[in-house]
């Protein structure tokens, strides 16, 4: 049967957006942590906003050094195997 395929229509199309919602998701959960975490902390500490600027650049730096480790694995990956 024609286009019936392991990767086409809907189904593919899903398949093939998995890695990207895959990393997407790794940053917004980092995110989401380090600002609540930092909400949480400004709480108990009263020290608001410092802990919550404090807990997004945290967020963003583990979320970016997230996607980087994969991203940076991947690749590392495909070289080895390239090069035998």
């Amino acid at each position: 049967m024609k286009g019936q395929g392991k990767n086409s229509g809907f189904r593919g199309t899903i398949r093939e957006m998995g890695p990207y919602v895959d990393l997407g998701m790794r940053f917004a959960l980092s995110m989401t942590f380090g600002v609540l975490g930092g909400l949480w902390l400004d709480k108990k500490l009263n020290t608001t906003p410092f802990l919550l600027i404090v807990g997004f650049l945290i967020g963003a730096a583990a979320g970016f050094w997230s996607i980087y480790r994969v991203v940076y694995v991947k690749d590392q990956t495909k070289r080895r195997d390239k090069n035998g």
